[in-house]
């Protein structure tokens, strides 16, 4: 008898399973890809020096006097251009303001509603007698027909709307000494806090500009507040917060702020300053206090390049004999990427532009013609990061490794410092990431799936990977729920199959080495990943 059970048992599981199976028969099997990064081709050509300064945020790219939008546009000219524009670049995305026409009181409440966000470049030209920072908006005034809610009528009003384009806004003048490079490099955060008891709520993005100077420097803080009327795009002001130099020489040179943390290279004096950022909701104001100093060797240009990491901080040394990157957890550092651990012995100014993406380090390494750019990444066997690859240079791309950065679709930009006029693109499967996995652009794809390594699949379970109808990857702006789209990276369904198109399925998100144990069929799934796969 109980054989029987077991046998009843056993078929009704695999029948299930073979119902989930057909479920997805109309989609395409796809293997996991290499994970190296591939070249997949270039961005541009732009100007004279195009790449030589790379976005972090990837909507902007410098060149000699100018800047180019990631589309390919170039940015109109600002009044007064300085030969130095495009020499650092950098965007903020969803900037908030105010946009109710028909009502506004500078400490009136406001609620998500009521607001539009926009995206805003800055381009430095951090000459040392006359930088600037020039700055675009995606923000424009329109004259919409719309219905005062108080009238009940139709009225004509001007209103903020966010455009593909970007639009000058103004230009920052240098506010300190005239030996100081206003705009040599830049950071922003963003602080919001919706209408409370006491104080109408707080709308605040900073950008900060470094002014590094042969003996000193200084960090200036300048302010939008999104706080202006519907018909107002707003500006962004300099505040009375600035951070000091002290003793460091060439103090902002170089900076990156993530995740409340604000690194400040001084390569003069071969530090590294590290800040946290704490935020006054009544005041709506934001202040760094300091957390440590790293220090380099003599002559090492030690905090030329700076980048904050996933649980670690990255400092650039790339005279430091033939370079290092340094590789700090607190105050603590755990590694030094030098020329041995390239394999490459040509390799030299190892550290001349550094960034970091889901546990990958790109270091360029821009002082031997062509120059080069390696990957690394953690060897589980050692816990150390470890070369694994050194990127192709199939146009023989001088001086390259000048400029990096990544993208959230784990696509990799490496620029020049040395006169060419394009961008090189690395594209890289990172788990199951695939080129149409991260377009960035709201188009549809072929439905298919990706099996999911080491998951369990039995007769009372069937475990398989993620199922994609249409991509959203790149556009997370503005979704209240994620699920909602059933295919954003980092989400995978609960149900083990699509539902039909504009329906909601649950989900869940997927961390690498975690495990995420399901209900299917009466059993238990268990997925299992392991690194380096991701979704």
């Amino acid at each position: 008898m109980m054989k029987r059970e077991m046998l009843v048992a056993l078929c009704v599981g695999v029948l299930l399973a073979l119902a989930v199976q057909a479920a997805i028969l109309d989609y395409e099997l796809k293997e996991p890809q290499s994970l190296d990064f591939a070249f997949t081709g270039t961005v541009g050509p732009g100007g004279a020096l195009f790449g030589q300064s790379i976005d972090k945020n990837l909507r902007l790219i410098g060149a000699s006097g100018t800047a180019f939008q990631f589309g390919g546009a170039e940015l109109e000219a600002p009044p007064n251009p300085n030969p130095q524009m495009g020499e650092s670049v950098l965007s903020a995305g969803g900037v908030e303001k105010y946009n109710n026409p028909f009502t506004f009181s500078a400490d009136s409440n406001f609620t998500n509603a009521e607001l539009t966000g926009c995206a805003w470049g800055f381009v430095g030209g951090p000459a040392s007698s006359s930088g600037r920072v020039f700055i675009y908006t995606s923000c424009d005034l329109e004259i919409q027909e719309l219905e005062n809610p108080a009238t009940e009528a139709l009225e004509n009003v001007t209103v903020t709307v966010s455009t593909g384009g970007m639009n000058y806004m103004q230009t920052l003048l240098a506010p300190g000494a005239a030996n100081q490079e206003f705009g040599r490099s830049m950071a922003s955060s963003s602080f919001k806090v919706l209408s409370t008891e006491t104080a109408g709520g707080c709308l605040i993005t900073e950008l900060l500009v470094g002014a590094p100077a042969a003996s000193g420097g200084r960090v200036f803080q300048y302010i939008y507040n999104g706080q202006v009327p519907a018909d107002d795009l707003g500006s962004f002001e300099i505040s009375t917060f600035n951070i000091a130099a002290g003793s460091n020489r060439l103090f902002g040179f170089s900076m990156d702020y993530a995740g409340g943390t604000l690194m400040v290279g001084a390569p003069g004096s071969n530090t590294v300053a590290v800040y946290s950022r704490t935020t006054d909701p009544i005041a709506c104001t934001i202040a760094y206090s300091p957390v440590r100093t790293l220090s380099g060797p003599s002559g090492a240009r030690f905090g030329q390049s700076v980048s904050i990491g996933q649980g670690f901080q990255l400092v650039g040394a790339p005279q430091n004999g033939r370079g290092t990157v340094s590789i700090y957890q607190g105050a603590s550092l755990r590694q030094t990427l030098d020329v041995d651990s390239t394999g490459e012995s040509r390799a030299a100014n190892i550290g001349s532009a550094i960034d970091s993406q889901a546990g990958y380090i790109a270091v360029g390494a821009a002082g031997v013609s062509p120059g080069f750019t390696f990957i690394y990444k953690v060897d589980p066997e050692t816990s150390l990061f470890t070369v694994t690859q050194a990127l192709e240079n199939p146009d023989i791309i001088p001086q390259f490794g000048g400029a990096i950065a990544f993208d959230s679709c784990r696509t990799l930009y490496v620029g020049s410092t040395a006169g060419t006029n394009i961008v090189n693109r690395y594209g890289a499967d990172i788990g199951a990431y695939y080129d149409d996995f991260c377009t960035c652009a709201q188009q549809t794809v072929e439905p298919y799936y990706v099996p999911i390594p080491e998951s369990e699949n039995n007769g009372t379970t069937l475990c398989f990977g993620q199922m994609r109808t249409t991509n959203f990857v790149c556009d997370l702006t503005g979704m209240d729920s994620i699920c909602n789209y059933r295919d954003q990276v980092g989400y995978i369904w609960l149900n083990g199959s699509p539902t039909e198109p504009d329906t909601v399925d649950d989900c869940v998100l997927v961390e690498p080495n975690s495990r995420i144990v399901r209900r299917r069929a009466g059993g238990l799934c268990l997925y299992v990943y392991t690194e380096p796969f991701s979704l």
